[in-house]
């Protein structure tokens, strides 16, 4: 604080140190970042910039484009919509054969009501600053 900034960090369900259930790769979790932002806001100040790295990036960058008090956000490897990135995740984590991943790819949108296309992909135009961080070496994004 003693340059005049607050930082609030924090960890998304199943993340870190918290418990919970993690979701589609970020579709419940864009609800998480809006209630920190609104306990930021009320508690803390109105000026506020938002840094994610992976799934938190992507929520960063959904959730912060629709918050007015969001000034700008700096993205680290976000993935750019869940149908591109759930095949992957299970590959990466479960090692699942690309046929296999597809289909439990299929029905965990089916279950969880996720859209294919939810992530960054949906926003058009983005009225703030963005430090957008892509690398071809990630796993997940690349």
């Amino acid at each position: 604080m003693k340059a005049g900034y607050t930082v609030i960090t924090f960890d998304f369900r199943t993340h870190g140190e918290s418990g919970g259930n993690i979701s589609i790769i970020g579709f419940s979790e864009t609800k998480d970042a809006e209630a920190i932002i609104s306990y930021v806001r009320e508690n803390v100040g109105s000026k506020i910039y938002l840094i994610g790295f992976s799934m938190g990036a992507s929520v960063a960058i959904i959730v912060g484009n629709k918050v007015d008090n969001v000034l700008g956000i700096v993205a680290d490897s976000p993935y750019y919509r869940l149908a591109n990135v759930i095949p992957r995740w299970l590959k990466y984590k479960y090692g699942l054969p690309e046929p296999l991943e597809s289909t439990v790819s299929f029905w965990g949108e089916v279950l969880t009501e996720a859209n294919g296309n939810f992530g960054p992909a949906n926003i058009r135009n983005i009225d703030k600053p963005l430090i957008l961080i892509v690398g071809s070496k990630d796993p997940l994004v690349g």
